[in-house]
């Protein structure tokens, strides 16, 4: 009986203040959307695919060698040797102007666990720049570890194309962590000010 009380007065209390509730969960969806949609900046990831193509399956040596490998070759990808060529190539052929540090910050290369297959990903402001980053690293790649490693069997699955849409920001997961604590801030004052009333 007595918690049935507390809980009506509560939510009389609550009642009173009700407009702030209501009040800071819109202004909380408010904020969101304009720091996601206006204030960050959107970055778009294209991503081409690679594989380490090795002649004999049935080798488990050989396979293990080449996922092995696998490690190198990312290591290798963001290394000055690529780099380096990957921002002259940039410069020369896609009339892009951006720094080495620049470049290596921009890439990312993942791998699946167990496979031949990695990915290199490229993330910029702009789409079509992203994949032009992606395919002339892939391209500076290949060439460059020939070189220097000896490696000739890595094949070009997929070229990076200009991404349709950003990576980020998540517009959503912001707009609604931001309700999410505008709600519960109102939630407070509400039951504050009710009870100060």
């Amino acid at each position: 009986m007595e918690e049935t009380m507390n809980l009506s007065q509560l939510f009389k209390q609550f009642r009173k203040g009700i407009g702030w509730f209501v009040g800071l969960t819109i202004g909380g969806a408010l904020i969101g959307g304009i720091i996601a949609y206006l204030i960050l900046t959107p970055q778009y990831t294209s991503q081409s695919q690679l594989i380490v193509k090795i002649s004999d399956t049935n080798n488990s040596g050989k396979i293990s060698a080449g996922l092995a490998m696998i490690n190198t070759y990312k290591d290798f990808v963001t290394s000055d040797v690529v780099v380096k060529e990957v921002k002259q190539e940039l410069s020369e052929n896609e009339n892009l102007q951006l720094s080495k540090k620049a470049i290596k910050n921009s890439l990312e290369v993942n791998q699946s666990p167990s496979s031949q297959m990695f990915t290199i990903e490229a993330t910029a402001t702009d789409k079509k720049e992203a994949a032009k980053i992606a395919n002339t690293t892939v391209a500076v790649f290949k060439t460059k570890i020939r070189d220097v490693l000896e490696v000739k069997d890595i094949k070009t699955v997929s070229k990076a194309t200009p991404a349709n849409q950003a990576s980020f920001p998540n517009h959503l997961l912001i707009v609604g962590m931001a309700t999410l604590l505008g709600l519960l801030l109102g939630f407070i004052v509400a039951a504050f000010k009710g009870k100060k009333d």
